[in-house]
């Protein structure tokens, strides 16, 4: 009966891990890269000829939408938290797939814990390990809005002296695309061709915040709006911005050094309890073997896992300062 278990949590494992990694490569063979790589193909060709351009090349766009069934899966609310998150990390995979990673690493956690430890266990590590997509999606749109962060003082800079020069606050921006690197390119060349096709400065720069999530852009929508009611130099708003970004960007580096030592207390407190329990299932398997072994220990385990990852979580929003 064992064996017979055995064999079919090796096939559901083989199953699942295969789905999983057919789900990594799914992407680069989607319908949208083929069309982006046939017309590509079709401009390069009419160049090579000389001819005039016929083809058109069009701009990737970061419109995401769940599928209705996955979003009567999920629900309203879940199914809004992971189009954003897509949306936020500029990735090109679609919502479904995500979430089909999610299913396929937590079944393989589960199964593979299962059979090595037990339920309790493997239970827990299906829900961590099913969890790494949306955690590495939330780490990538993080850095993403580090980057956009960075670089906004100095664009608002650039931006100004655009402007004092003779070009509006649109070309400006598409000057700026060709200066900056990502994401302030990227994000300014897709407002400028939103707003080419009609779509308000105020909302193009209002969906730029939609897809990075920097506060600051809050600040450059209200500069523009109030230019356009009541007149003045728009430049020269952008300038003293600039110039406060520039100052508080000053302060938040101080403050990140002052509360360096917090920081790495709490990956101590975080870190130390697994190394304890790696260090004595290496030197003591017998002590540790109480967990492993028996379905009281399982489930102490299980709680003790739960609890460190609460633990990590409270602990990083406790020393995460915001200015």
């Amino acid at each position: 009966m064992m064996e017979d278990f055995n064999r079919i949590a090796l096939v559901l494992l083989a199953f699942f891990g295969t789905s999983t990694a057919a789900m990594v490569v799914a992407p680069w063979f989607s319908r949208a890269a083929r069309q982006q790589r046939r017309a590509l193909t079709v401009r390069l060709q009419e160049i090579r000829e000389d001819r005039q351009p016929r083809s058109v090349l069009r701009a990737e766009t970061r419109t995401i939408e769940v599928p209705e069934r996955v979003e009567r899966l999920l629900g309203g609310r879940l199914s809004a938290v992971l189009t954003r998150l897509h949306l936020r990390a500029d990735v090109a995979d679609a919502p479904a797939a995500t979430l089909l990673r999610c299913i396929g690493l937590g079944a393989t956690g589960l199964v593979a814990v299962t059979l090595l430890i037990g339920p309790a266990v493997g239970l827990v590590v299906a829900l961590l390990v099913g969890s790494l997509p949306l955690v590495r999606l939330g780490l990538m749109a993080r850095q993403r809005q580090a980057r956009f962060a960075r670089q906004f003082g100095q664009a608002l800079e650039f931006l100004a002296r655009s402007m004092r020069s003779g070009l509006d606050l649109p070309g400006a921006m598409r000057v700026a695309c060709e200066e900056f690197p990502d994401p302030i390119a990227t994000e300014f060349r897709r407002a400028v061709d939103e707003i080419n096709y009609g779509m308000p400065v105020e909302a193009a720069i209002e969906r730029i915040d939609e897809r990075v999530d920097c506060r600051d852009l809050g600040y450059l929508s209200a500069c523009v709006s109030i230019q356009r009611e009541t007149g003045g130099g728009l430049a020269q708003s952008l300038n003293t911005l600039a110039n406060a970004i520039r100052e508080r960007r000053i302060f938040e580096g101080k403050v990140h050094g002052l509360s360096a030592q917090g920081r790495l207390s709490a990956w101590v407190l975080c870190i130390l309890p697994l190394a304890v329990l790696a260090l004595m299932m290496v030197t003591n398997p017998s002590y540790v073997g109480v967990l492993l072994d028996t379905t009281t220990g399982n489930k102490v385990l299980a709680g003790a896992l739960l609890m460190t990852a609460a633990g990590v979580v409270w602990v990083a929003m406790l020393v995460r300062v915001r200015i």
